[in-house]
């Protein structure tokens, strides 16, 4: 089979061979952000079998780390959300995974210390959201987990805001991705247990009254202020009534 190729294993793209043929006739050179994530990554579905895709991994790298367009939280899900876990034993069997990881870790945090310098376009920063639950939920990057809190604790008013709204995801996810993904997913109590750790209750309190006020502008799409305030209220309540028996005081410490 000739390395620039698209099957369509999951016939989802019956009809559209002209459109496929223009993807391949590329070469993975000059693809667009829509062809990358709708077409060659569908999520779920995408338009190339493993072997295929994986012979655009470079141009979906490239779009990753360049991109600037509305399509880059979806590549991003598509790829390190899906794709990866769902050939986890295909790029660990054929020596891939290493690196395919390593490259998806640099982009992150490329991506995420422009952010937080300022230098990242509207689109990107609604990104941001996505990307760092999705990272601070897989277990393939764990090692930097601790990396990715630390520079956001420590960031401007915009990057607590952001620290505020990574929070783990529904209970469902959790259960499905156990299930399916087992060794690319953490558990729901080691992210809680994380964040509680490097989340001291009084900074805490002082980003509750951000979500509280009117300086900024709210740009998380995925839950209200009065949402995430009620959510890490609970999370205060809880942290207290399950250090208080501790000696010495608690598990997340007030500064």
């Amino acid at each position: 089979m000739p390395p620039w190729t698209l099957s369509d294993p999951y016939h989802d793209f019956d009809g559209m061979e002209d459109e496929l043929q223009s993807i391949v006739d590329k070469q993975g050179v000059g693809l667009t952000g829509d062809e990358l994530t709708f077409v060659v990554f569908g999520n779920y579905l995408p338009a190339g079998n493993y072997e295929e895709c994986c012979t655009y991994l470079p141009a979906a790298f490239n779009y990753l780390r360049t991109g600037q367009d509305d399509c880059l939280a979806q590549m991003w899900e598509h790829l390190f959300h899906v794709w990866v876990p769902q050939h986890i034993h295909e790029l660990r069997r054929d020596g891939r995974l290493e690196s395919v990881v390593a490259e998806l870790r640099s982009i992150f945090h490329e991506r995420l210390d422009a952010w937080l310098s300022g230098g990242m376009s509207s689109a990107m920063a609604c990104c941001m959201e996505s990307w760092c639950l999705d990272f601070l939920c897989s277990a393939l990057v764990a090692e930097d987990h601790e990396r990715l809190l630390e520079k956001l604790h420590h960031g401007g008013v915009h990057a607590r805001m952001l620290f505020l709204a990574i929070h783990p995801v529904s209970e469902p996810f959790f259960k499905h991705m156990s299930e399916h993904c087992a060794d690319c997913y953490c558990r729901e109590e080691e992210v809680v247990e994380r964040i509680l750790r490097l989340r001291p209750v009084s900074r805490l309190r002082s980003f509750l009254e951000l979500l509280q006020s009117d300086v900024l502008e709210w740009r998380m799409e995925s839950y209200t202020r009065q949402e995430l305030f009620e959510y890490w209220s609970r999370v205060l309540e809880h942290a207290h009534s399950a250090t208080a028996h501790l000696p010495g005081g608690a598990a997340c410490p007030v500064e």
